[in-house]
């Protein structure tokens, strides 16, 4: 840290060493020069401003925050055991659990067989008001006899909405995915 001063119509400047080792509960609040700009010939009087105690450093605020929070509920299939060749039917319900709507929002469907191939798979995009909760239909047609997985996704990409709660916090897909099993 530099200090200046003026001695006899010159300006002088005196290092001044601060052992940060001895003092580490000095905290620098703050640097007021005395002035914007410096002249020859001007004595300044500058200040330092100094704490000591960290009790009065913390500022804090409540911010409301709007969560964003959209989810797969529920997964209903029918008929349920199926048949290999029948229509097989089904029933994804979402929640729009914010306070604010949704539109264009992308809930995908796929059907795995039970060696984990894609039998089918589907995009429906829908628009989902503040609190709407909503039953999307789709269908497949089950190839043969097995175990089918049926698994449903809202906002399958974490972008639209881009805040939503389980993308941010690192949950994904968390509760944005369900799944149901049909046995054929």
């Amino acid at each position: 840290m530099r200090h200046w001063h003026n001695r006899g119509g010159g300006v002088y400047y005196d290092t001044i060493t601060v052992r940060w080792d001895i003092i580490p509960d000095f905290i620098v609040e703050n640097i007021d020069p005395g002035t914007q700009k410096a002249e020859p010939g001007k004595i300044y009087t500058g200040m330092v401003y100094q704490e000591t105690t960290y009790d009065d450093n913390i500022v804090k605020a409540e911010i409301p925050l709007e969560l964003v929070n959209l989810k797969v509920t529920d997964i209903s299939l029918s008929p349920n055991p199926g048949e290999p060749g029948q229509l097989a039917s089904g029933v994804i319900t979402v929640l729009n659990e914010s306070e604010k709507g949704f539109s264009g929002v992308k809930v995908i469907w796929r059907v795995r067989r039970s060696d984990g191939t894609v039998l089918d798979e589907n995009t429906i995009i829908t628009d989902l008001a503040a609190g709407e909760s909503k039953q999307l239909p789709f269908s497949f047609t089950p190839d043969r006899g097995d175990t089918y997985s049926v698994a449903a996704m809202v906002n399958p990409d974490g972008d639209w909405p881009p805040d939503e709660v389980n993308f941010l916090s690192g949950d994904w897909p968390g509760d944005n995915r369900n799944k149901n099993i049909l046995e054929i």
